[in-house]
């Protein structure tokens, strides 16, 4: 498109009618554009909602787990609602936190002063020289944490690309990386970094360390600006089925779960078939016989790569301090699979074990036992997490446990969770005889920790529940939302301190959607401060001021 000249005055007509020729035909030009560009858009947002209703069709055929029928039913203020999909679910209760949340805001006398944690002895908390500082405007809550703060500090960096790299490179520059998180580690002295710089958005198996466990320091961050996601799975070729409308089938044994990511940055399960036939019938679903994989994406179409993804019944990250002092800091990744050890699990042995994270994402755990937690912390010292997410697991989301692997009862650890979110944890109930004692987060004996903004919902039992006898809690600005249970007993609720013995302190927490919003058992005691909750149960001891 040419540009028109302007018009001057000392122009005649016969010289105007050229730069006004040009004007009428780039008017005319940004019409059409505009008419074309009108239609481009109508046609995207067509083919966005044909999408999104095949991923709604898929998820209305029912997945075994996340869209099991009993997670898109909750009950608020006494009106039972029953949604099409579990996300609309979610969104539902998002809403409903964002209206309380904001309702509280409004209450703020915008004055920002330090809080003295000390204030809450008061009630029995004995962590009052926590290393955090945290401010208040009198409802909400802030604080300048940031766990890389408490690291040692690193003597240099090993790069990883499991696209470009190579085992023999030494690593120590991004431009001679090396291609396994394996190989890195094993070059890694103890407090160095290695660094993720791959190209791509997903690190298969192959370029992680398959049974491999972390005994040393280590810092391992995604590069900024892409966050790198490590699949428990390999990358898989797909054929079409003859046959069959809309089944691919890729070689792959030990197949425990089938996960897409094309439509929720969490992912969504498929649902496990159980004959090619019924997978040819039902969008998203699977099959596995034998190292016959057979898939049926929600758009019939063949599998998409990178998003795709067939979770095997492999560990995932494993670390034991059994040899040193281990300080293990992770930034930037999401952590998707792991069987034997969830996503993540950390064993302190004879020596100190902390875990510091900062914008980490730990997604569909597969384990069908104990180890089925998002992060299963037994006797670790310290677990320091900053805008950490556990989500779709098996069982719990954030668990902290006095009890190392070989049941050795370790000092009690303590945890800080600010801004996180644990969410869809239990869902599908697949760990034989343990129903509804499933939590986004959750400590036990004696454990002690602290709680800043986080947001914790959809579980198969209590979201944020304390158990056992020393165990305390401070939770500050709080919300706890949409217990999946369905029970009306103690599993069916908020937040809860389920053994005697325990101590949750709540300060400006939100609390709805479950048959209790507060559940304390006999001998424990919850203390809740500028709350908004609706009622109460169990014979437990309750001190409340300023109930909302």
């Amino acid at each position: 498109m040419e540009l028109a000249p302007k018009l001057l005055e000392k122009d005649y007509l016969d010289e105007a009618y050229y730069k006004i020729n040009i004007s009428i035909d780039n008017s005319n030009n940004a019409v059409l554009e505009a008419m074309n560009a009108a239609n481009t858009s109508e046609l995207a947002k067509a083919l966005v909602e044909a999408l999104q209703k095949e991923l709604n069709q898929m998820t209305i055929a029912g997945d075994s787990s996340v869209e099991a029928a009993a997670a898109r039913v909750r009950t608020l203020n006494n009106k039972t609602s029953t949604f099409t999909t579990l996300k609309d679910r979610l969104n539902d209760g998002d809403k409903e936190r964002i209206r309380k949340q904001n309702e509280i805001r409004r209450r703020s006398n915008k004055n920002i002063v330090k809080i003295d944690l000390t204030s809450y002895a008061q009630h029995g908390f004995a962590w009052t020289d926590a290393p955090i500082n945290v401010f208040t405007d009198g409802v909400s809550f802030y604080t300048d944490f940031d766990p890389i703060s408490f690291m040692p500090a690193s003597n240099r960096t090993v790069y990883v690309n499991s696209r470009t790299g190579s085992t023999s490179n030494d690593g120590l520059s991004e431009s001679s990386p090396k291609s396994t998180l394996n190989s890195a580690m094993a070059n890694a002295n103890s407090t160095d970094t290695i660094k993720i710089v791959d190209d791509a958005d997903v690190i298969y198996r192959n370029g992680l360390w398959e049974s491999q466990v972390i005994r040393k320091s280590l810092r391992i961050i995604g590069k900024s600006g892409r966050r790198r996601k490590l699949v428990n799975a390999d990358k898989l070729t797909y054929t079409k089925v003859s046959g069959y409308s809309f089944v691919y089938q890729a070689t792959r044994s030990n197949v425990v779960e089938v996960v897409d990511f094309t439509f929720d940055e969490l992912g969504v399960r498929y649902k496990n078939a159980t004959s090619i036939a019924e997978c040819d019938a039902i969008k998203g679903s699977w099959y596995l016989s034998g190292s016959n994989l057979y898939v049926h994406a929600f758009n019939d179409k063949v599998p998409t790569e990178d998003k795709v993804f067939a979770l095997l019944t492999t560990p995932m990250f494993s670390v034991i301090s059994d040899t040193q002092d281990v300080d293990l800091y992770l930034e930037n990744i999401d952590i998707v699979g792991g069987q034997t050890t969830g996503n993540i699990y950390l064993d302190r042995r004879g020596y100190k074990l902390n875990l510091y994270q900062k914008d980490v994402r730990y997604l569909h755990t597969t384990g069908i036992d104990g180890n089925a937690d998002s992060i299963n912390a037994d006797g670790v010292d310290l677990v320091y997490s900053l805008r950490v997410i556990c989500a779709h697991s098996n069982k719990d989301g954030f668990n902290y446990t006095a009890y190392n692997g070989a049941s050795e009862k370790k000092t009690a650890g303590k945890f800080i969770e600010v801004d996180c979110e644990g969410l869809v944890c239990g869902v599908g109930n697949k760990i034989p005889n343990v129903n509804n004692s499933h939590n986004a987060s959750t400590a036990h004996e004696g454990v002690i920790g602290i709680r800043i903004n986080g947001t914790y919902h959809d579980t198969v039992g209590v979201p944020v529940c304390d158990v056992q006898n020393g165990t305390q809690s401070l939770n500050l600005a709080c919300t706890s939302y949409d217990s999946l249970a369905g029970t009306k007993d103690v599993y069916d609720a908020c937040f809860s301190t389920q053994q005697s013995g325990a101590l949750m302190i709540l300060d400006g927490c939100i609390a709805f959607g479950a048959e209790y919003d507060m559940y304390a058992v006999t001998g424990s005691t919850m203390v809740i401060l500028n709350s908004e909750f609706n009622n109460k149960q169990g014979g437990g001891t309750y001190k409340i001021t300023n109930a909302m």
